[in-house]
């Protein structure tokens, strides 16, 4: 990770993502830091200088005490079968904007939520990793659905943050596999409904600390 290299792969891109001239590009602007260990790999596979960095929004400061009369935030939870008193008082978002806002107009709206966040969550549950890292970095309780075995969030496995089985959009015989797995989990009251907030402060600190590490080494080698 350096002047803004931040790397992560999925399925639809790996091919490109492995194409010799992004590869050359990586290595002409390496070592390159990767949000996960499943990147990390690959890019030292290609001969990439790479380490495993997690993502900048986990360095987001600790907010100082929660909010008193904090409200449950359900992020892009889909058709997630969440109990009664979850639900009831919740507050529904999602992460997904039009393609037709600008950069400037966008970030406004990822500040805004940021502040929202901060101020007023005292839970978040969310199928968004872009969600759940920075709530975390700020203290904020997250529970956490995807696919356990996708890569892209293995990062919250490393944060020991559980990720409970869902599949935003299950497909063919896998549709009915997922469901069943999911009100399982449900059903044996297996989703802890009121998480701890890892601590995240030494993390933060030795992130810091390699960032710093990197632009001094980048400096002196000018």
């Amino acid at each position: 990770m350096f002047f803004g290299f931040h790397i992560r792969t999925n399925p639809q891109n790996l091919q490109y993502f492995l194409n010799p001239e992004i590869i050359g590009y990586l290595k002409d602007h390496e070592p390159i830091g990767c949000r996960d260990r499943h990147t990390m790999n690959l890019l030292r596979q290609q001969g990439v200088e790479a380490f495993f960095s997690a993502c900048l929004t986990l360095t987001f400061p600790k907010r100082e005490h929660p909010p008193e009369e904090g409200k449950v935030f359900l992020v892009d939870t889909g058709e997630i079968p969440l109990p009664t008193e979850i639900r009831k008082n919740s507050v529904k978002l999602t992460h997904l904007v039009s393609s037709l806002y600008g950069d400037d107009l966008k970030t406004s709206m990822a500040k805004k939520l940021l502040e929202i966040y901060k101020n007023h969550a005292s839970l978040v549950i969310t199928t968004r990793i872009h969600c759940a890292l920075p709530c975390l970095a700020m203290g904020i309780p997250v529970i956490f659905f995807g696919d356990p075995d996708d890569p892209r969030i293995s990062l919250l496995q490393d944060l020991k943050v559980p990720i409970y089985p869902y599949k935003r959009k299950p497909r063919g015989p896998y549709k009915m596999r997922y469901f069943r797995k999911l009100l399982g989990y449900l059903r044996l009251g297996r989703v802890n409904w009121h998480p701890e907030v890892p601590d995240l402060e030494a993390l933060k600190a030795e992130m810091r600390r390699t960032i710093t590490d990197l632009i001094e080494r980048k400096m002196h080698s000018l």
